[in-house]
């Protein structure tokens, strides 16, 4: 047994604790052998018939992916130089020259992955599987044995390359890197990883030696690679178009699936593939990060993001950090359009651009993402006004050539897209559209979306409406969606105002775009929901789906500050016995959840229970929120001015609260940037109303009332 405690408590109260709760327990004989050393090698496991052979396997989604697996001899004796990091890498890398550059330009493929997850399943002291999955288009699925030729000649190109110790110490780098700077676990998963490691490595890696790389052995890395061949791989392709019959049923979920022998001729094929010209190892990256300065905070340093830039393209706001003393920033932009989502149509089309744009950036921003930088791409359609809302994050020095590199890339969109690509990312968002429709949980969500807010096509409009949708007119919108824009950003973290500026100005400098014209100013609305009780009933898409959904929402209209404080007092109490009665007493469902939520200053909750229909109906379920709300209902009126005390103290405690991350404080101001209330302080000012309010029963109920 091995026992690792994390507290504040001092060293020696500790140790109290820890001799008096295990003092007990009897103590083992130690083991012989070093930690490194108590792995043997082993032959590779899982050498049976039955592994190597390719298994067809019926998905429930609609997806098309095949998983290659190959069973190798424990590497925990090797994790100071962790060789099947190095293979992982290489073979999951997706910038120039990579095996997934080749597959998206033959447009077989959109995603890869390879390596192994770590965990006990998957590597631990006798084997270590490693795995290569490949997410197909239909075009892919179509040439799948074109697809393995290739997988086999990118492996062969890394067994004729050999081990790079230029590749080994940038891994190395950005490990050391991503340590150094990585956020403190909670204490739960330290001591948990701890525990864990304390089976694995010497006391003094118990910290690092899951994370780092010490020392280089390009005799580990050919031996880790020696094991990825062509005679020793488990196939298993995930479709629904097999031709075969699926004959089989595993014996835990039911799944189909069917059993291939691997031919000799597929075997030549795999052991004669051809390297490719296209294939070449990861070259130097230019995102790596090695300036980590930290700016000494400039005079004007707010403690709230300001305002520096203000004209008709744009806005800037900006807050350099003063309390996190990290080598980061966050760069959060808002680009505003009116042609966003005039009709389905378009709505599909900014989905598809999104998908292509980040389809043709993947190996271009891929050696950033590596160096921890980041990025995302979001279509909006609330908050004031409807666009797309694109974020990058990471290690201040190189984000704004990173933010730079994602918007030429759209900004070159209509000549770099191409028709093949058009295809792939049309079916792969068709998909995702079907794929929604199909849970309940999702459909009912996005349904009462469209109830609520007044420009929201629901997946269903979007899968009528994206067949109709040509390559010309997509290239079309994008450029008259660029056309004319504005740009409304925040910039916090480690950077200067005059960086700042200068990263605003890259924005409109690239696109070139024109200032939105007055009167277009897109305004995203909430419908005004007549008084009274109102039903609407959707059968689900998949008949065969026991799963059903049911939200009732309760809208309070225009709510004071005062009024929301209250409510969002009340919802602590509310979410618990929600939980208890519908979920615990009653089991309902598997999902009960209580938001609360305040847009547009209309404040609204809402009570939602995810159940299955052959078990509990939703006429039943619908009953029992009713007879919870009226019991929460009642149980409020009887609640002591203490109690309301207690829950108004915890109220309170929780909003005062300290932000732990960079990534916090960004994301709440951020939020009052995008819905344009610029209440950075709004913390601060709910802390004061819950400490000088006097909440009585009174009150409570007679706000809860007008909800009920």
């Amino acid at each position: 047994m091995t026992l690792a405690v994390q507290s504040t408590h001092s060293l020696d109260m500790l140790q109290e604790f820890v001799v008096e709760t295990f003092g007990a327990v009897p103590y083992g004989n130690p083991p012989k052998k070093t930690k490194p050393e108590i792995t043997p090698d082993l032959e590779a496991p899982f050498n049976t018939t039955e592994f190597n052979k390719i298994y067809y396997v019926a998905p429930v989604k609609d997806i098309q992916e095949v998983q290659l697996t190959w069973s190798l001899p424990s590497m925990l004796n090797k994790y100071k130089s962790k060789p099947e990091r190095y293979a992982s890498w290489v073979i999951g890398y997706e910038g120039k020259g990579s095996l997934i550059e080749y597959l998206r330009k033959k447009v077989w493929a959109l995603e890869l992955v390879a390596g192994n997850e770590d965990s006990g399943s998957d590597h631990n002291s006798y084997y270590l599987h490693f795995s290569l999955t490949v997410s197909l288009t239909e075009e892919g699925y179509k040439n799948i044995d074109k697809v393995l030729e290739a997988v086999f000649g990118f492996l062969h190109m890394m067994h004729h390359e050999g081990p790079q110790e230029r590749i080994y110490k940038e891994l190395k780098s950005i490990a050391e890197t991503k340590f150094r700077f990585a956020p403190e676990p909670s204490p739960g998963d330290n001591v948990e990883s701890l525990s864990e490691h304390m089976h694995k490595y010497p006391s003094e890696h118990y910290i690092t030696g899951s994370e780092l790389l010490y020392e280089y052995d390009p005799e580990g890395i050919r031996e880790c690679l020696s094991y990825l061949q062509h005679n020793n791989v488990n196939v298993m392709i995930l479709t629904n178009g097999h031709k075969q019959t699926y004959d089989l049923k595993e014996p835990w979920f039911n799944t189909p699936y069917a059993v291939q022998d691997i031919s000799p001729e597929q075997l030549s094929s795999w052991e004669n593939a051809t390297v490719l010209d296209a294939f070449t190892l990861p070259e130097p990256n230019p995102y790596l990060t090695s300036n980590f300065t930290i700016f000494e905070p400039e005079d004007d340093a707010s403690e709230y993001p300001i305002k520096v830039v203000k004209h008709s393209a744009g806005e800037l706001w900006f807050k350099q950090d003063k309390k996190f003393n990290l080598p980061r920033a966050y760069i959060i932009f808002h680009l505003i359009s009116p042609l966003i989502f005039l009709s389905p149509e378009n709505a599909c089309m900014l989905d598809m651009l999104i998908g292509g744009w980040k389809q043709q950036l993947t190996t271009k921003v891929y050696p950033a993402e590596v160096a921890e930088l980041s990025y995302s791409i979001t279509p909006t359609e609330s908050g004031t006004g409807q666009g797309i809302s694109i974020m990058v994050w990471g290690y201040n020095e190189k984000l704004p050539l990173f933010m730079e590199t994602i918007l030429k890339e759209w900004d070159g969109f209509e000549e770099s897209f191409s028709k093949d690509l058009f295809d792939a990312v049309k079916d792969v968002v068709k998909k995702s559209y079907y794929n929604g429709a199909l849970k309940p949980s999702k459909l009912h969500k996005d349904i009462a979306n469209s109830v609520i807010k007044s420009t929201h096509w629901t997946v269903i409009q979007k899968y009528e409406a994206i067949g109709s949708i040509s390559f010309e007119q997509l290239k079309l919108y994008s450029k008259q969606l660029k056309n004319r824009l504005y740009c409304r950003m925040l910039i916090q973290g480690n950077m200067l105002k005059a960086q700042a500026i200068d990263t605003f100005g890259l924005v409109q400098k690239t696109l070139n775009y024109k200032p939105l014209i007055a009167n277009t100013w897109p305004h995203a609305r909430m419908a005004q929901i007549p008084i009274g009780e109102h039903f609407l009933t959707v059968e689900s898409i998949d008949v065969n789906n026991s799963n059903s959904a049911i939200t009732q929402h309760f809208f309070c209209g225009l709510a004071s500050f005062r009024e929301v404080s209250i409510a969002e007092m009340i919802m602590l109490m509310f979410g618990e016995s929600a939980f208890d009665f519908l979920r615990t007493k009653e089991q309902l469902g598997y999902s009960v959840s209580t938001p609360l939520s305040l847009a547009r200053g209309i404040l609204r909750f809402s009570v939602s229970v995810n159940n299955q229909e052959d078990k509990n109906s939703l006429s039943h379920v619908d009953e029992k929120i009713q007879e919870f709300l009226l019991k929460f209902y009642n149980d409020l009126k009887v609640m002591t001015s203490e109690q309301l005390e207690e829950l108004r103290v915890s109220a309170m405690r929780q909003k005062m609260q300290a932000d732990l991350q960079l990534r916090e404080e960004a994301n709440r101001n951020w939020e009052e940037v995008y819905t344009e209330e610029f209440m950075f302080d709004r913390h601060k000012k709910e802390v004061i109303s819950f400490f000088f309010a006097v909440f009585s029963s009174h009150c409570s109920i007679n706000i809860l009332s007008g909800y009920l």
